[in-house]
């Protein structure tokens, strides 16, 4: 896969199956290489395990944005690569005095977006054949998701410290276009018709999706002066995947295209319209785990927190096909299977609604790295990826008081992935992610209280 004056603004390796696979993630499991698996966060919407919902804290809205800037190399050049869209928006709510918890929201799925060239030469003939490939579009996920927890081990105390298990599913609606266009061109005049391949996919369906959450205190706090207990939280996620119905529409044509690049067409060859068909996904597996460490440092006046998790990640996308009329495998899918892990800090866990305090001391630090395979196979390599992150959430202050739980949630991660071995290429870029999360409900705030008559 050469690179000539190549132009991007998702991944030229979007060209491939559906396009960059989106990780789901929010701001703040963004900032933690990744990691939501097997994490329970009561203030911020976990989209990576819907059965961690049950554990939410509060109503919360969210939404965030994501870029990126870096270069796309081969052997021999690189070239920029920018993007910046708006990555998701959710709702989610606690219900049934905390008991279970929901969310809907939407999110990207995969997105297309590249533009480029190779050079061919082709000896028999003594000419060089140019191959261009444009593609744009994606899918997006319209999901639902809700969650049950149950008290496995009830705590007597007055802590509530119960190990408890929660079940949850997920909901999904995915919809969009993916548009591609391919054309082997020849030198002008030399007697050798051009070909253009013109594609257009439409697809709409629904998906499932099935999870779990564990949530154990390996030590607990036994009484007011106990300052350190220690929670472990198990997750797994299972995305069903299956067939995606749709439409397809192809026009392949050949033209010719003079010196001065006016181009003339000709012949037709292999076009249909809105043809009926599906595209079959692929099963994800994730699994992953969290240990809360909450402890009082010696001479801090404050409780802190500290989270370390880990999760495991893995598709088959090799099974990812096509059936508009009859089946076809999608080139270049290999086996993805990656690793995250993070970590996270607070350096004050007491949530004091109405007391003065500083945006940092309360604030949470995340840190996170994240490696493996994606689900691309090219020339017999898999494309590999790694990345480490920094996170960080800054609860928004009224006049220096804690009022209300809303905070600002920032996330950037330095990345790179592919090689230019075997004529690949490499993506080296930073990306970013800047949200809010809303909670209009607390006790201070005044968004959606209900106005007073005398």
């Amino acid at each position: 896969m050469g690179l000539q004056a190549q132009e991007t603004s998702i991944s030229p390796y979007s060209r491939y199956g559906i396009g960059d696979l989106d990780q789901g993630n929010f701001v703040g499991n963004f900032g933690m290489g990744g990691t939501g698996v097997g994490i329970v966060d009561g203030l911020h919407i976990n989209p990576l395990n819907p059965a961690s919902l049950s554990f939410l804290g509060f109503p919360t809205f969210e939404v965030g944005t994501t870029g990126d800037y870096g270069t796309i190399s081969s052997s021999d050049q690189s070239v920029t690569r920018k993007n910046f869209r708006l990555n998701h928006f959710a709702v989610g709510f606690p219900m049934d005095k905390g008991k279970m918890g929901a969310a809907f929201g939407l999110t990207p799925y995969s997105t297309i977006g590249h533009s480029g060239s190779t050079e061919t030469y082709l000896p028999d003939l003594d000419i060089t054949q140019v191959s261009e490939f444009t593609g744009n579009g994606g899918l997006n996920r319209l999901f639902l998701d809700v969650a049950r927890s149950f008290v496995v081990k009830s705590d007597s105390s007055k802590y509530s410290q119960h190990s408890s298990v929660s079940v949850g599913g997920e909901f999904n609606y995915l919809f969009g276009s993916l548009s591609t266009q391919r054309n082997s061109i020849f030198p002008a005049n030399n007697g050798y018709m051009n070909t253009r391949v013109d594609k257009a996919t439409t697809l709409n369906d629904v998906s499932f999706g099935i999870s779990t959450m564990a949530r154990h205190y390996l030590n607990k706090k036994e009484n007011d002066d106990d300052k350190k207990f220690t929670v472990l939280n198990v997750g797994a996620v299972l995305d069903i995947g299956g067939n995606l119905s749709g439409r397809k529409t192809q026009d392949v044509y050949t033209y010719s295209q003079n010196v001065s690049e006016v181009v003339t067409f000709k012949d037709s060859v292999n076009s249909f319209n809105n043809l009926k068909g599906f595209i079959t996904l692929p099963t994800t597996i994730s699994v992953g785990a969290s240990v809360d460490f909450f402890f009082l440092p010696e001479n801090a006046k404050n409780l802190h927190k500290m989270t370390v998790a880990l999760d495991y990640k893995t598709a088959d996308w090799s099974a990812l096909t096509e059936d508009f009329g009859s089946e076809k495998d999608f080139l270049q899918m290999g086996k993805l299977a990656t690793v995250h892990a993070g970590v996270s800090y607070q350096p004050d866990a007491n949530l004091r609604t109405g007391s003065r305090v500083s945006s940092f001391s309360i604030a949470t630090y995340r840190l996170g790295y994240h490696t493996g395979n994606t689900h691309l196979l090219i020339a017999n390599q898999a494309i590999t990826e790694t990345g480490m992150s920094f996170g960080l959430s800054l609860p928004v202050l009224a006049g220096g008081l804690n009022r209300t739980n809303t905070q600002l949630d920032l996330g950037v991660e330095y990345m790179t992935r592919g090689s230019v071995e075997n004529g690949l290429l490499e993506e080296t870029f930073w990306k970013f992610m800047v949200g809010f999360s809303f909670h209009p409900y607390a006790r201070f705030d005044k968004w959606f209280q209900r106005r007073k008559y005398d």
